[in-house]
C-alpha cells in the first residue's frame, strides 16, 4: 500500500474522528486528491455568528489540529512536512477571529498559548483508546472506499466505543 495514501488516510481520519467526538457537522471525509489537497473533510456550513463563541473556537481549533495529531501518532511521533499547512491555517484563522472579535475572544498575546493548550487537548483526545481505535477503523474503511459519509464515520466510532467498553482490561 502506498505510504503517502496511508498517511493521508490517518490525517483525514483524525479530522473526522475529532468532528464526530465534538459533535460537529460534516458531510464526508475523503482521501481522493483534489487540486493541491491529498484528501479533505467537507464541514457543514457555519451558522452566522456561531464562530463568535469560545466553545466554537476550541472545537474548530481541535478539529483542525486533529489531522496532524493522528498522522503524527501513526508516524511514531515524527511530524511530517506536508501537515504544516494545517498549523499555518490554524494560526491564520485564530488571528482573523481575534481581529474580527476585536480581542473579545482572544487577543494577539493569547493566540499562541491558546493554540498550544488546544494542541495538548487534541493529543490527549487521541491517547484515549476509543478515539485511537476509531481512527484506525476509519483509516481501514477509507483505504477500502476512499470516501466515507458522516453516518459511516459515526457508526465506526460507535463500534470502536463498544469494543473498548466491552473489552477486558487486565
Amino acid at each position: 500500500m502506498d505510504n503517502q495514501l496511508v498517511r493521508t488516510a490517518f490525517h483525514e481520519a483524525g479530522h473526522a474522528v475529532a468532528y464526530a467526538a465534538l459533535k460537529m457537522g460534516f458531510s464526508y471525509v475523503t482521501i481522493i486528491p483534489d487540486g493541491d489537497s491529498l484528501g479533505h473533510l467537507k464541514p457543514h456550513k457555519i451558522r452566522k455568528n456561531s464562530w463568535q463563541t469560545l466553545e466554537w473556537l476550541i472545537k474548530e481549533t481541535t478539529t483542525s489540529m486533529a489531522g496532524w495529531v493522528a498522522e503524527t501518532f501513526h508516524a511514531d511521533g515524527k511530524p511530517l512536512e506536508y501537515s504544516g499547512s494545517d498549523w499555518d491555517d490554524i494560526q491564520r484563522r485564530l488571528r482573523s477571529m481575534a481581529t474580527a472579535s476585536k480581542g473579545e475572544l482572544l487577543n494577539e498575546n493569547e493566540l499562541m498559548p491558546f493554540a498550544e493548550w488546544v494542541a495538548v487537548r487534541t493529543v490527549n483526545l487521541f491517547r484515549l483508546p476509543r478515539f485511537w481505535l476509531s481512527t484506525e477503523m476509519v483509516v481501514e474503511r477509507l483505504l477500502q472506499e476512499r470516501t466515507l459519509k458522516r453516518a459511516a464515520v459515526l457508526n465506526i466510532c460507535d463500534a470502536a466505543h463498544y469494543i473498548i467498553k466491552t473489552s477486558k482490561v487486565d
